[in-house]
């Protein structure tokens, strides 16, 4: 039975399985679109800059007892102390990097031992060092001991008289480390540059630890202060392209010796953070970054670019400028060649401009077409070549107006530039428009002209820097599909067709069978081998007539049941 209902209803199945496949080939279709977006991001550094924190508390219980330091972490027994009423012995082996931990304390009431701390490079976190008591001896001797640290400088150019009152003292250091030297205005320094000298030769800033060669506001003239304030004048100096700057920056200040540090913003957000490493042998303001090249921009667009410099003493007002990048003109192209192919088409090429490597940058999509009218600007088009076709112009001179076109398309907005329109002109050699008289029985003319066309070419293909244009038309997928798709279309026509033509034919049969009398009935029905006549009840025949068209179910299920 199942074979029978399929067979009775193949129509409806036929158009059930050619919409399911309609809907899956627009699926696929649509699927063939992918968009994507690409963002510009800033890579900063970070830098805090912490003022000195001084708690009043003391650490320790006696000097005979001792802080045992060997690795950074173990610093903080101590770190927020300024008092140690014990003593502190350092040997850190390559796991004390820095004595910065120390710089709260400034007094020792016991002693101090620094030894085989070999990733330490100068004495920075003890400038506020003023007294070690050596109310407990190391050694039973030493109130000071530093020994053994391999790469460690500035041992010999602290005064530790002025520490120590204990003459009994064991510096050891390497002899190459003795030339490295402290800022010029110190006397006395714990490591490089002017904020960690012991005294000053000329001006004191009011911290009593910086130094100056210079004075802008003496405050005391027997102490030789100075007043301090953060760096100022400030200036930038910047060259612009297409999409391109190169920014200078740098202070002027007479304290420019003072500054550690600059942050920078372009657009408002902090793109570059560069501070002094002084925890080594220098103060080299040469390592502190102050010049920078920032592409990807849109020609033509305004940039905000805003700078401060930084001291021990705060940082500068910020220093805002306001940038206009150059606009961007596409140039003219010179060369252009016209040749009649022939009766009908006029081809028209020219040499592409060029473009400044800079204007195409990777971050962006960038277009690039020629916008043309042919005589009149109502006969216009647009091309993504250097080339164009005419066709049936009309005999005489045309003039051709060309100009470049160039999109960037970035992720907030579109930006054209245009070049000038370039005007050519050339002549059509052929007549393409003509009148023609033919006599008539009336005696009038009719008149025959040809219309002139012009080539209008579709959108400007996009063209990126990182990518080769695809080929036009659908994809692959989508042209087999179809293919698919129309051939099962044929063949569910041909079958319908088939069982159409098949069904009128039977029908035409049993109608003639009717129409001679043949048999007397209208469907094929089960029944026994009696025979009745058709002008009485009579059974006749019971035994030897033909049985009448009865349906059966066949073996073969293909077979028609019409069949007699």
């Amino acid at each position: 039975m199942y074979i029978f209902h399929l067979r009775k209803n193949l129509h409806i199945f036929l158009i059930l399985m050619i919409t399911h496949l309609t809907l899956s080939l627009t699926n696929i279709y649509l699927m063939q679109v992918e968009v994507s977006t690409t963002q510009t991001t800033f890579e900063t550094q970070t830098y805090a800059y912490l003022p000195l924190q001084i708690s009043q508390g003391e650490c320790g219980d006696s000097p005979t007892n001792t802080y045992f330091i060997s690795k950074d972490t173990e610093f903080s027994q101590i770190s927020s102390c300024p008092i140690v009423n014990s003593s502190v012995f350092i040997n850190g082996e390559y796991d004390v990097t820095t004595l910065n931990y120390m710089e709260n304390i400034s007094m020792i009431h016991g002693d101090l031992v620094l030894q085989n701390s070999h990733s330490v490079y100068n004495l920075k976190g003890l400038q506020n060092l003023d007294s070690i008591n050596s109310e407990d001896l190391y050694l039973d001797r030493y109130a000071l001991y530093i020994t053994d640290n391999e790469n460690l400088a500035f041992v010999d150019k602290v005064n530790w008289s002025k520490i120590t009152s204990n003459n009994e003292i064991f510096l050891d250091y390497t002899e190459r480390l003795n030339r490295v030297p402290c800022y010029n205005e110190c006397d006395g320094c714990f490591g490089p540059g002017p904020y960690l000298c012991q005294s000053c030769l000329n001006y004191t800033f009011l911290d009593n630890q910086t130094c100056t060669g210079v004075c802008e506001n003496v405050l005391s003239s027997d102490e030789n202060l100075c007043q301090v304030r953060p760096p100022n004048n400030v200036f930038v100096d910047y060259l612009t392209s297409y999409s391109n700057i190169y920014i200078d920056w740098g202070s002027n200040d007479i304290y420019r010796e003072l500054i550690d540090g600059y942050r920078i913003y372009y657009n408002g957000h902090l793109a570059i953070s560069t501070f002094i490493d002084d925890n080594r042998y220098f103060f080299d303001q040469s390592n502190l970054r102050i010049t920078d090249t920032i592409t990807n921009l849109v020609p033509g667009s305004i940039f905000n670019f805003s700078i401060e410099a930084h001291s021990k003493f705060g940082y500068s007002n910020l220093l805002i400028e306001q940038i206009n990048l150059k606009y961007y003109t596409p140039s003219n192209f010179t060369q252009l060649n016209i040749t009649n192919i022939d009766n009908s088409e006029i081809s028209i090429s020219w040499t592409p401009p060029i473009f400044p490597d800079e204007l195409f940058f990777t971050n962006n999509t960038v277009n690039v077409f020629y916008e043309y009218y042919l005589d009149t600007e109502n006969n216009s088009g647009v091309v993504t070549n250097n080339n164009l076709s005419l066709y049936s112009l009309p005999y005489g001179e045309h003039d051709i107006n060309i100009k470049t076109v160039v999109q960037i398309i970035t992720p907030g907005d579109d930006y054209y530039f245009h070049g000038e329109y370039q005007r050519f002109r050339f002549n059509s050699i052929y007549t393409t428009t003509s009148q023609t008289t033919t006599p008539t029985t009336t005696e009038t003319t009719t008149t025959t002209t040809t219309t002139t066309t012009i080539f209008r070419p579709g959108q400007p293909t996009s063209i990126t820097t990182t990518t080769t244009p695809g080929e036009s038309g659908l994809p692959r997928d989508a042209l087999i599909a179809l293919i698919v798709f129309f051939t099962i279309l044929g063949i569910a026509l041909f079958i319908l067709a088939l069982k159409y033509y098949r069904d009128k034919k039977n029908f035409k049969f049993l109608k003639r069978m009717n129409q001679e009398n043949i048999v007397d009935y209208a469907n094929p029905v089960y029944e026994t081998r009696e025979y009745y006549s058709q002008d009485s009840d009579t059974v006749i025949n019971r035994h030897g007539a033909l049985n009448n068209p009865v349906y059966l179910e066949p073996e073969d299920p293909e077979k028609d049941y019409y069949t007699i």
